[in-house]
């Protein structure tokens, strides 16, 4: 069973592709997708500006979701941002994020931050550390060795939220099936 795991943001998404065979956990791939403001000088209005990043985001899922066998995506639930351009990015986000999945009819599911530092560290006090060392534990071999450092945090947190959605039930029953 091949999941997308997904850390959203809009300048920074962390994607990891996950194998949740019979015996281990393992990644396929991982990454964080980026995308840049354009430049001041170029005259554009920031809502066309935040479209085209969001194509940009989307098309590079797309990508993915095509090389790999994907069953289902799981995804950092949307915590409220602290300001309304923030919060704005992250339901433009969401909007492609389910758009996709409707296209591909893929199952998308979330977790919340909390659930995803209890099913990993055991902690809803849990750092961005404390995600990358218990991520770690449970999956079959190391990645993000050729990782920058400044990547890192988000592929973890996407690979994390793979790992906490395979706990729910819908997915256990399907990865039951799919023995």
């Amino acid at each position: 069973m091949i999941l997308l795991g997904i850390d959203p943001g809009f300048a920074n998404v962390g994607v990891g592709v996950v194998d949740a065979g019979k015996k281990a956990i393992s990644v396929l791939h991982t990454d964080v997708l980026r995308t840049s403001k354009s430049a001041k000088n170029v005259k554009i209005y920031v809502a066309d500006d935040n479209v085209r990043r969001l194509r940009e985001m989307i098309s590079s899922i797309g990508a993915i979701l095509d090389e790999y066998d994907v069953v289902a995506i799981c995804a950092e639930a949307m915590s409220f941002p602290r300001n309304a351009s923030a919060a704005a990015k992250m339901a433009l986000f969401w909007g492609g994020l389910v758009a996709i999945c409707h296209e591909r009819d893929l199952p998308l599911y979330s977790a919340t931050p909390q659930q995803i530092k209890i099913a990993i560290c055991g902690n809803k006090a849990a750092s961005k550390e404390d995600i990358a060392v218990g991520t770690q534990k449970k999956i079959s071999h190391p990645v993000l060795l050729g990782m920058a450092k400044t990547k890192q945090e988000h592929a973890w947190d996407a690979i994390a939220s793979a790992v906490t959605c395979l706990g729910s039930d819908e997915l256990n029953l399907a990865r039951k099936l799919s023995r």
